[in-house]
């Protein structure tokens, strides 16, 4: 049997002012062919779904697309939530996809109704899957003797379950968590509700395969058969590194290998003066990236960001290298000043409150902000 291991998808996220809802249809499409041409039998999504807790109308047309062409290829899917995820909204009708292939575990209020296991049959081959959600101590309320920690629930759950398994060995977990040993990236929205925001190894160790979400960084863990398949594309100046997927074959042995992800916008950070940036040759490769310039000019330039944005078409942000050492805050101020009133607020709740603005509230501040800018006159 063949499974393809993918995570962190994000639907509807922004960098800076840069949409990737375009980028992720082409995703979208790049993973319906691999899956086809792969023969995959099953795919599992480690979390994170969508980017926020309320994905826009088109997030979930495109989601709900992807199931669609899958399930309709004859391909099993199962969904675990993320942090960034509703459990309750993606929980929706989930019961009732099952007999179509689809499989959706989010978390739940006792830790008894989680992590109970999926078997998948496919040519008469078998294969057991545990999906372990996001799980946040403090809304996982029945928890018998398990620690209320993130890492205390996970090994409850496993040790639970891996009673109801013929073969360990040739399970695999699902588990959107900060694993011990993982790499972080920059973009990704800190798990330290609770306690400990980490899970130790030693949780997954008497398991086959382990397709971890969370990290947007592709990684193994700890040398084990432990793995994060990170992000399908690139969402921040810290993930410069190539994206991908893992196939994972199950035989007498659970085997796995990842398959680099071809398209998608790429990030770059470049450090010149503006001088450099605007007359260097070697810099026309990165005119249609997404561009964070780090200046490196003793005083700050007339109108930088305009004269920059010049060539690289998606300059997302701007800073002075000598100008701001020593600072928390790296500068990048140049970028909000591009932006609408509007947009500038969006950005605040998307980042601040992203779980709890509901699409009243969200019209409510819409609406204030413009008569606010009109001067009261609307």
């Amino acid at each position: 049997m063949k499974i393809l291991h993918t995570s962190d998808w994000h639907i509807g996220i922004k960098l800076a002012t840069y949409d990737y809802l375009p980028d992720q249809r082409v995703f979208a499409d790049w993973l319906l062919q691999t899956v086809i041409s792969e023969k995959i039998d099953v795919v599992l999504i480690a979390g994170d779904i969508f980017d926020r807790a309320i994905p826009s109308g088109e997030s979930i047309d495109l989601v709900d697309e992807i199931f669609s062409k899958l399930i309709t290829n004859n391909i099993s899917v199962v969904v675990i939530s993320g942090n960034h995820d509703s459990a309750e909204r993606l929980n929706f009708c989930s019961k009732a996809m099952e007999s179509a292939g689809l499989y959706i575990r989010t978390e739940q209020r006792d830790a008894k109704d989680i992590g109970d296991p999926i078997e998948i049959t496919k040519n008469g081959e078998s294969v057991f899957i545990i999906p372990v959600p996001y799980l946040d101590p403090q809304r996982v309320i029945e928890i018998d003797d398990a620690e209320r920690s993130h890492g205390g629930l996970v090994d409850a759950i496993l040790k639970s379950r891996i009673q109801e398994v013929p073969d360990p060995a040739k399970t695999i977990v699902m588990s959107h968590a900060f694993v011990a040993g993982g790499t972080e990236s920059d973009s990704e929205r800190k798990v330290s509700i609770g306690g400990t925001s980490r899970v130790a190894v030693d949780v997954y160790k008497d398991f086959g395969y382990v397709a971890l979400g969370h990290l947007h960084r592709p990684q193994q863990v700890a040398g084990q058969n432990i793995f994060y398949s990170g992000t399908p594309l690139q969402y921040s100046f810290s993930e410069e590194h190539q994206k991908s997927v893992r196939i994972i074959e199950i035989g007498e042995t659970i085997e796995s290998h990842a398959i680099d992800i071809p398209i998608g916008p790429t990030v770059v950070t470049l450090t010149d003066s503006i001088e450099n940036l605007l007359k260097k040759p070697e810099y026309k490769v990165n005119e249609a990236h997404l561009v964070r310039v780090k200046l490196t000019d003793s005083g700050y330039q007339l109108n930088a960001f305009d004269r920059i944005s010049t060539r690289f078409q998606n300059l997302l942000d701007l800073s002075y290298v000598e100008l701001n050492a020593g600072k928390e805050f790296g500068g990048s101020t140049s970028e909000l000043k591009h932006l609408s009133p509007d947009e500038i607020v969006q950005q605040y709740i998307h980042a601040v409150h992203v779980d709890s603005v509901t699409p009243e509230i969200d019209q409510f501040i819409q609406e204030s902000v413009h008569r606010v800018t009109a001067g009261g006159k609307q």
